[in-house]
């Protein structure tokens, strides 16, 4: 582990941790190890998954979504600020939540129906095993005691 060299300790100490944050930790684990596996894969990401230039806008080699006509309005410096802003404020919950920048594949490589979506807090999420479903259930009451 990279706090402890026991996990018992490591999961203790940051399910404790995550609360604070709001965070689920077990299905961060989860998902953080198979994110870390698959960064930016266009397809089997968990998280950061790149946007293909025509979900950006971008058609032959113009700008016509609203997102790339913001950023060409806005210019470099502002868009930057206002995706800090956006990613962190906004983008983070909506990730968790399973509704921005998920995968597009569940745990066992399946793809996702159109409009399916894959959450850190049910335990029947196609994100995780069911092996993993108590430590996902543990977790969501973590954060929701958290919040009460």
């Amino acid at each position: 582990g990279a706090f402890s060299p026991s996990q018992t300790f490591n999961d203790i100490w940051g399910f404790i941790m995550h609360q604070a944050l709001l965070v689920p930790y077990f299905a961060w684990q989860f998902s953080h190890a198979k994110h870390h596996k698959r960064t930016n894969h266009l397809t089997d990401g968990e998280s950061h998954v790149p946007t293909t230039g025509e979900e950006y806008g971008l058609i032959d080699g113009k700008r016509t979504g609203s997102y790339s006509l913001m950023h060409e309005a806005m210019g470099d410096g502002a868009f930057a600020g206002f995706q800090v802003f956006s990613h962190c404020v906004l983008g983070w919950p909506l990730y968790l939540m399973g509704l921005a920048s998920t995968g597009r594949v569940a745990h066992d490589g399946t793809f996702l129906a159109e409009g399916e979506i894959i959450d850190h807090f049910r335990p029947s999420s196609k994100m995780f095993p069911a092996k993993i479903s108590a430590k996902i259930a543990a977790s969501t009451v973590g954060v929701v005691a958290t919040i009460a």
